[in-house]
């Protein structure tokens, strides 16, 4: 029933994966995979733009698991969650816990941009892009390094970034939009 629950959100269903959670915590209250289906439903939540679920769901994760506090994937859902609320110092400080990876340096590039970084916003896409190549967040860190240039005003060096994102990206839609920015 908890693979069922997963193949909803892998087919983009979370709607229905968000009701399918509570339902399977509720009839499997003692299993060992509770945990792992509490990070899930909290994933679930923020994909919804739920994140108060999210943070409240977060929360109770890590008090009822102590030791879920140090995973990975919890960090980097907690730090979303507040990248989301607006609260980017926090989702800083969290993200200083984290080990290398992807998801980690493309959200800390969303706040740095946030926080109005954006040079080092900007360098923080391309580590993405130039670092975890093989990262589905890759095109979308090339695309968004470009925005950057073209949020800013800099529109040589966000035509120039566009350029690149049309050679380089392997997904149909990004190369889309960096055609039509």
């Amino acid at each position: 029933s908890l693979a069922r629950i997963m193949s909803l959100e892998a087919a983009g269903r979370d709607d229905e994966a968000a009701r399918a959670w509570k339902e399977w915590e509720k009839n499997n209250p003692q299993s060992p995979l509770m945990s792992e289906a509490a990070l899930a439903r909290s994933w679930n939540a923020l994909r919804r733009g739920a994140t108060a679920e999210a943070a409240r769901s977060l929360e109770q994760l890590v008090t009822r698991w102590r030791w879920m506090e140090k995973d990975p994937r919890v960090i980097l859902a907690r730090s979303t969650a507040a990248y989301l609320d607006g609260r980017y110092a926090e989702a800083d400080g969290m993200l200083a816990k984290m080990p290398d990876g992807p998801a980690a340096a493309y959200l800390r590039a969303l706040v740095l941009e946030a926080r109005g970084n954006t040079l080092k916003a900007a360098a923080k896409y391309q580590e993405v892009a130039d670092r975890y190549p093989h990262s589905p967040l890759r095109d979308p860190a090339m695309l968004a390094k470009a925005n950057v240039f073209l949020s800013s005003g800099a529109y040589r060096s966000a035509a120039e970034e566009m350029g690149r994102v049309m050679e380089r990206a392997s997904r149909p839609d990004i190369k889309s939009e960096a055609e039509l920015r």
